[in-house]
């Protein structure tokens, strides 16, 4: 949950406003990573900061004069991580080396800093490590070794040059870690999950227990003051900061999110506590301050982009943030824009807290929306039916509360700076309704199990009638809602009824057609040779990768008119890289059987489809169709077809060469795994018009000078161009392709085969 506050008035947000100040900022001509920090026996301050070829070591005492005092340089590798211990620097990195060991506590007086590579003891060596955390007893964690992808434990006390190894843990590969007293807390990033360890005795780590983060991408984690709470970052796109509560280390409960953006795509990289703040180097946000006195009640206080040319998800920006200088200064590594030495302005804040409940029953409300009025943000109650914000400076706020079948209630309340309002709240349950829907065929049929879906913002259920096409929904609380029907073999219906107190009744009818914009459950099935299907008939979501941004899922539905809004889908999650919502291995999805009347030969098949290919990939996109036992593929799409954006394609039935006179429509999408590449598609729009043998379309139509002619009366019509998009549509006797350009057209005419048609200079 992210919290949220506004403010009332300009000159108040002036005045109340935390901010975040610049006080220093020094550029590099190399890539950053990640930053520490250091304070001599004199007082003087030190940014060492983490370069792609190095370190660099930098006096930030005076942040109007900071200065390098320091250059080393070391195998080149995109990852360092640095800590310090009893005046010696520990830096790792991917490449070679080891475990770099610098010992700076002869700082401001040397004109070198004196340094070694430690790869371990014996045979028990290693070259490159991701990560390390040293204790506050002195012993280093140093984590994602190339030794087995072990944990190694080195004791620092005796020898700091030369480090005693006490233990390792090789369970699985640790990303990052943190550690306090007997516990450890490991970013196992791979398996998606916090693992809990005990690391009382060094040479022999337990694992106590593990728990997924949200994203799965478990990347760093940090522990509040009291220790009862850990602050947790997936590093994948749109991933909140989470909070659990590990006062019992065997079992976490997650009690808060937090995201900068509440739908935004942004990429929180590493979290850090000091006192009651979290420091949150968010990438290319910046760096972002939350206040966590109350961790289940997270409020944001400040934010300083250092990186103001980009935005949204991917890698760049504030990749590391160091809090914990006596002065208080924050220092900041930006991955492209150098290192930033910030000042924080605190303000105080008002909280508020408080429980909804059913005011007959007093039961708590789960899900019920909460939403300070004039923010565009909300958050949801969960099962315990409680709530919390927070406002900076205090002051009087209104939050609104509102939730499916209750009446919407509204509080008002002054916050005092530093204290809680605790305020409770009983919803009082709408009146309801009786619906009775009747669906038929335009034929005057009844349908049988006819699919109905009811929605209102805060509500969606599907539903289905009974084999008369009746459906009766009683105690339907009172209002608008929005209804999508579907049946196969008819368009889909969508509609807007109200609900009012008593009896209503709906009847609808649906139109005879093999047509499917998917806004209603016509029944597709969906299937993967392994694992989970990834098609779904969803609202399109768009996501992009992580390194080009391109676009690999679409932003929209490809329904022009009609029912709008779903379609299927590959790996939709407006939260996820397309990295992460990709397709992998083959994935179908099966339309329900279509059954050509004896009095047609054939079938057109159309659809709009949406592709996106990774460059150079092998991966392909099918449609065809299935007859008995015969599946045959006739249309193919790859990486060099025209892709990201809705095109309409088609083919006949008498292309996949099958006699029987039914069928049934298949898309596949297989991602080659050899080597792997994003790939991700989506279709949405199919129809099949059916073909009569007795009418040749070159004796009831003449094509002349660009202009073709019907002289069996007015028909539906469109004319397509070598990409399937449709260029000229209607119902006509003409059809017109003199003004179009050059190159070749598909003239599609109800109750006739698609015609070609070549329009010259």
């Amino acid at each position: 949950m992210r919290k949220i506050w506004i403010f009332l008035l300009v000159f108040i947000t002036l005045q109340l406003k935390a901010q975040l100040d610049s006080l220093a900022h020094l550029q590099y001509d190399v890539r950053l990573n990640d930053i520490w920090g250091y304070q001599d026996d004199l007082g003087n301050e030190y940014a060492l900061v983490g370069l792609v070829d190095g370190i660099s070591i930098v006096d930030v005492t005076q942040p109007d004069s900071i200065r390098e005092v320091f250059r080393s340089k070391g195998p080149n590798s995109l990852w360092r991580d640095i800590k310090v211990y009893n005046g010696f620097a520990y830096v790792t990195n991917e490449s070679d080396s080891g475990l770099r060991i610098y010992r700076i506590d002869g700082l401001p007086d040397v004109s070198t800093v004196e340094f070694k590579n430690f790869m371990g003891e014996g045979d028990q060596i290693f070259n490159t490590a991701h990560n390390l955390y040293i204790d506050s007893s002195g012993y280093a964690y140093v984590v994602g070794t190339d030794r087995s992808d072990e944990m190694i434990v080195f004791d620092l006390n005796a020898n700091p040059w030369s480090p005693n190894e006490v233990g390792f843990f090789g369970a699985n590969y640790i990303h990052d870690i943190y550690v306090r007293k007997d516990t450890a807390f490991a970013s196992a990033i791979v398996e998606g999950e916090i693992q809990i360890l005990d690391v009382t005795e060094k040479a022999n780590i337990q694992l106590l227990s593990f728990h997924n983060t949200e994203y799965r991408q478990t990347h760093n984690s940090w522990l509040s003051n009291d220790g009862n709470y850990l602050f947790t970052t997936d590093e994948i796109n749109g991933a909140p900061v989470e909070v659990f509560d590990v006062s019992d280390k065997f079992d976490p409960e997650r009690v808060e999110t937090y995201k900068v953006r509440q739908f935004g795509d942004e990429i929180a990289h590493n979290v850090l506590v000091n006192d009651s703040l979290l420091f949150i180097a968010y990438y290319k946000t910046g760096l972002v301050l939350v206040d966590c006195t109350y961790p289940y009640n997270l409020v944001e206080l400040a934010v300083f982009d250092t990186d103001k040319s980009s935005k949204g998800p991917g890698f760049s920006g504030a990749w590391g943030v160091y809090p914990f200088l006596k002065s208080g200064h924050i220092l900041v590594s930006d991955i492209n824009n150098g290192l930033y030495v910030l000042k924080f302005n605190p303000t105080n804040i008002g909280y508020l807290e408080g429980n909804v409940m059913d005011a007959m029953t007093g039961f708590p409300l789960n899900n019920v929306k909460y939403q300070i009025i004039g923010s565009s943000e909300w958050d949801y109650t969960p099962f315990t039916g409680s709530y919390s914000l927070g406002q900076k400076g205090g002051g009087e706020i209104e939050v609104v509360f509102s939730a499916y079948g209750y009446q919407t209630d509204t509080i008002r309340v002054n916050l005092i700076e530093d204290s809680v309002h605790f305020e409770s709240l009983y919803l009082q349950k709408k009146n309801t309704g009786e619906m009775n829907f009747s669906i038929t065929g335009d034929d005057g049929k009844q349908l049988d199990r006819v699919s109905l879906t009811l929605s209102q913002s805060e509500f969606s259920q599907e539903f289905s009638t009974d084999e008369r096409g009746e459906l009766l929904l009683d105690d339907l609380p009172i209002g608008q809602y929005e209804v999508n029907v579907g049946k196969w073999g008819y368009r889909n219906g969508c509609l807007t009824i109200s609900v009012n107190e008593g009896e209503n009744r709906h009847e609808l009818q649906l139109v005879s057609d093999y047509f499917d914009d998917f806004s209603a459950n016509q029944g597709w099935i969906s299937s993967s040779v392994t694992g989970d299907a990834i098609w779904e008939r969803v609202t399109p979501v768009a996501s992009f990768d992580n390194n080009q941004g391109l676009q690999y899922d679409p932003s929209e539905d490809g329904t022009l008119e009609g029912c709008n809004g779903k379609a299927f889908c590959t790996g939709i999650d407006g939260y996820k890289s397309a990295e992460s919502s990709t397709v992998n291995y083959t994935n179908y999805i099966i339309s329900p059987e279509v059954s050509v009347p004896s009095i047609y030969t054939d079938a057109y098949l159309s659809f709009k489809y949406w592709s996106a290919f990774q460059e150079n990939s092998e991966d392909t996109l099918k449609f065809g169709v299935i007859s008995e036992n015969d599946t045959v593929f006739v249309e193919f799409v790859s990486e060099t077809d025209p892709q990201r954006e809705w095109i309409s394609r088609g083919f006949n039935l008498s292309d996949a060469a099958i006699s029987s006179g039914t069928f049934r429509f298949i898309v596949e999408i297989s991602d080659d795994l050899n080597p792997w590449h994003l790939v991700d598609a989506a279709i949405d729009d199919f129809e099949v018009q059916f073909i009569s043998g007795k009418e040749d379309v070159n004796t009831c139509f003449v094509g002349q000078n660009g202009i073709w002619k019907s002289k069996c009366g007015v028909k539906n019509y469109r004319i397509l161009n070598n990409l399937g998009q449709i260029v000229q549509a209607g119902v006509s006797s003409k059809f017109d392709f003199s003004n179009l350009n050059s190159g070749v057209y598909m003239l599609q005419i109800e109750g006739y085969a698609p015609q070609k048609v070549v329009v010259d200079e």
